[in-house]
This record gives structure tokens, C-alpha cells and sequence, in this order.
């Protein structure tokens, strides 16, 4: 059973906190860091980045490879990660004091590790800080409320409703490299393949019962049926950590046509994401008429 966990994180903060780019990415790599006590490799420094399981002899029994948390260098196709976060709600800039709340997501199996994610943000606060000029002891952990719990089969079981017009509403977006630089297109096949994708990814890792997927195709026929028209912009946040820019598409692409045997997807797809660097919080969608 793939099931969706949320919950709304509170961090009081005991001295400012500074985000110069998009938040995600600082929230999202702290708890990586946090993670990586975890790890099992023999003879890894505290706050070593994981190069690498391969090879490794407790690589069997890692937790952290388990949750397929982050490497430098994969092996093949790195496999979804556990959770993303929702920081929507937070902006960049600096924030004085009072409560920081942002949504942490953890998918299926990964549920019964809350405990182990809040110890990580409770790490993050007390030994390493957050955003520009991070530093120990700057947050403690105010509280971790579960707001919802959603059976992502339970979509599909479900009958979908009459439809013949979408339009979804995306706020970052990030496609790859070859996507990007195309002219702004997001095709419906294309985004079904990797909706489809990503459903079975986290499926197979964290749900366990793949079988149950309804997978489909899209034939030519039906692919010409579908028309679409796309309002799509290029936005751009500069990642310092890496001193790299990276471009996503914000936006909207309506779809029109026999949407039914697709709808249940795009509504799964509404509370995963899809695309990349969905862990920081991207690919998130909104559906209206």
C-alpha cells in the first residue's frame, strides 16, 4: 500500500534565519545531512558526504540506503527518495524569529521513520543551522502535527468523474536539461510516462504492491485526440550551494479531450509531483477546469 503521510513541521527560531535562494533547497540538503549519521559505511567522518554504497558490506542493513537517501556517486539510476517537502509557504529572505512551518511528506513504508526525520531536523537546528550563515543552535523544533494520510491506490479503485477539460497550474516545474531549452511544451503523453513512472518508482520502493497499478497506454489515435494549450514561463533560482542556476516552468497547460481513463493519474500526480528535485518540494500541481 502506497500511502502518503503529511505533516506540518514547526521550527521556533532562536536567531535569524536567512534564505537567499528558494528555501526547499536549503531544507532539503540540511536533512540530507542530518541523515547521513545513518549511513554504515566503515570508517565515514562525521558530516562526510556518502560517496558511494557500492561495494560497501552493510549496505544490506542500511538504513539510508534503504530510504534510497542521496550518494555522489549512484549506482545506475538513483531510486526515488522517501519524502518531499511543501515549503510554499515560506519565501526567500530573512526571518527574524517566531515559528518557521513548512509540510514534510513521506511515502508508504517510510511512515513508520518519522521518528528518525524529526531527529533530523531537531540535529539541523542544534549542531549545523539553516540557510546563509547557518549556525549551531539556531532552531529548535517546535512540533510535528500529521495533518493527512492518503491511500494513493484508493485514487485508482475510485471512479473517476465525468471530464473533458483540465488545466493544471504548476509553480516549479523542472523537466530535464533537453526539455528545458526545447520551447515550453509538456506533452500529454509525455507527462503521463513520467507520472506512470514515478507512481511505479515509489510503489516498488515504499508501496510494495506494484500489481496494482492500472498502467496504461496512449495510442497515436488517442495522443492526436487530446489538444492542448500551454502558458508557460521560464523562472530561474540560483542555487548557491553549488553556485549553479537551475530553470523551472511555472505555469499552466490545459488539456482537452476524453480525459477519463487519465484523470485518476493526474490526481495521484497532484499530491506526488513529478519531474525533478520533487524532494525540495518541486513538480507539485494544482487541477481546475
Amino acid at each position: 500500500m502506497l500511502t502518503l503521510h503529511t505533516y506540518h513541521i514547526r521550527l521556533h527560531l532562536n536567531r535569524p534565519i536567512i534564505f537567499t535562494t528558494y528555501p526547499g533547497f536549503y531544507l532539503r540538503n540540511a536533512l540530507v545531512k542530518a541523515l547521513t549519521v545513518h549511513c554504515q559505511e566503515p570508517g565515514r567522518l562525521k558530516d562526510q558526504k556518502v560517496l558511494s554504497c557500492f561495494g560497501c558490506s552493510r549496505a544490506g542493513n542500511c538504513l539510508y540506503r534503504k530510504l534510497n537517501l542521496p550518494v555522489e556517486k549512484p549506482e545506475g539510476i538513483p531510486g526515488p527518495m522517501p519524502f518531499s517537502l511543501d515549503v510554499s509557504g515560506l519565501h526567500t529572505g530573512k526571518y527574524q524569529s517566531g515559528i518557521l512551518q513548512f509540510s514534510l511528506s513521506l511515502y508508504g513504508r517510510a511512515g513508520h521513520y518519522l521518528p528518525l526525520f524529526t531527529a533530523a531536523f531537531e540535529s539541523v537546528g542544534r549542531e549545523y543551522g539553516l540557510g546563509e550563515q547557518g549556525q549551531a543552535g539556531q532552531f529548535s523544533l517546535a512540533g510535528c502535527e500529521k495533518v493527512a494520510e492518503t491511500n494513493i491506490f484508493d485514487l485508482f479503485d475510485s471512479k473517476p468523474r465525468e471530464c473533458t477539460e483540465v488545466t493544471l497550474t504548476f509553480s516549479h516545474l523542472k523537466l530535464p536539461p533537453a526539455r528545458m531549452e526545447a520551447v515550453q511544451h509538456l506533452p500529454f503523453t509525455y507527462l503521463h510516462q513520467q507520472l506512470q513512472g514515478r507512481i511505479q518508482s515509489l510503489s516498488t520502493a515504499f508501496g510494495g504492491e506494484v500489481g496494482r497499478l492500472p498502467l496504461l497506454s496512449i495510442s497515436p489515435a488517442q495522443a492526436e485526440s487530446i489538444r492542448q494549450t500551454e502558458y508557460f514561463t521560464l523562472c530561474n533560482y540560483q542555487y548557491t550551494g553549488t553556485g549553479m542556476g537551475h530553470w523551472f516552468l511555472s505555469g499552466q497547460v490545459k488539456y482537452q479531450g476524453d480525459l477519463i481513463p487519465w484523470l485518476n493519474w493526474l490526481e495521484a500526480g497532484s499530491l506526488l509531483g513529478v519531474g525533478r528535485f520533487t524532494s525540495y518540494g518541486f513538480g507539485i500541481y494544482t487541477i481546475g477546469k
